[in-house]
């Protein structure tokens, strides 16, 4: 299992010391890099966690992703609760990953910015249907999965397979004036948002992506 926390030098003691079969190690103190520290732990015999301690995200300030973060209570014996970065922190630090670093422009990365285009989705019909206000605040995130689509990474995105509105519950949102007034904009938005034109698309990933059977996200337009 892999793992990314938001911290320093601290926390990755922390998460060291917690584990009595760890191996802690820190980047050269010149490294142009994210990551604070990394903890490989080995459970058992057969598993193994790899947490890598990073000091920012990219795309996101450090203060916003903490801001924003969501409280989840984890099942155990023990009261443990910890904070998880937002869904939609999620889509645009991956979208902005594959954008601005050359070691997330592989399958992997697409396939991260797929699931994370899922995750938006079911996240954003749930606040539609089951928080209180939730229909306003579902089209104020709706508003920013598009500003996401139209920025240079999200174009990027794009070019490279990945649809933003597989991330919209187009169903979820009742409000009359969305989908009669707003609902055509923003497809057009969508639509025109095209990719720099020093932008390669990487279309050797998306073809390994279609042999794998893994081409098409499960939405279809029913279920939006």
């Amino acid at each position: 299992m892999d793992a990314d926390y938001l911290g320093d030098t601290v926390v990755v003691d922390q998460i060291g010391r917690g584990f009595a079969q760890s191996t802690v190690t820190f980047p050269p103190p010149t490294a142009l890099t994210a990551l604070v520290g990394n903890v490989h732990i080995i459970p058992d015999d057969e598993s193994y966690m790899n947490v890598d301690v990073i000091h920012k995200v990219v795309g996101i300030r450090a203060d916003l992703v903490r801001q924003r973060s969501v409280p989840v209570a984890l099942p155990m014996d023990v009261a443990v609760c910890i904070q998880v970065m937002h869904p939609l922190h999620v889509l645009r630090s991956r979208v902005h990953n594959f954008y601005f670093l050359d070691d997330k422009r592989t399958v992997n990365g697409i396939m991260q910015m797929r699931l994370a285009v899922q995750v938006a989705h079911a996240y954003v019909m749930d606040v539609a249907r089951n928080m209180e206000g939730g229909q306003r605040i579902a089209r104020k995130m709706i508003e920013e999965i598009v500003t996401l689509a139209k920025c240079s990474p999200g174009r990027a995105a794009k070019a490279n397979g990945i649809d933003f509105t597989e991330a919209i519950p187009f169903a979820a949102i009742s409000c009359k004036m969305f989908h009669e007034k707003r609902l055509p904009h923003l497809f057009a938005e969508l639509r025109n948002a095209k990719p720099q034109k020093n932008w390669e698309p990487a279309v050797a990933l998306v073809s390994q992506l279609s042999e794998f059977g893994l081409g098409q996200s499960p939405h279809t337009a029913a279920g939006r």
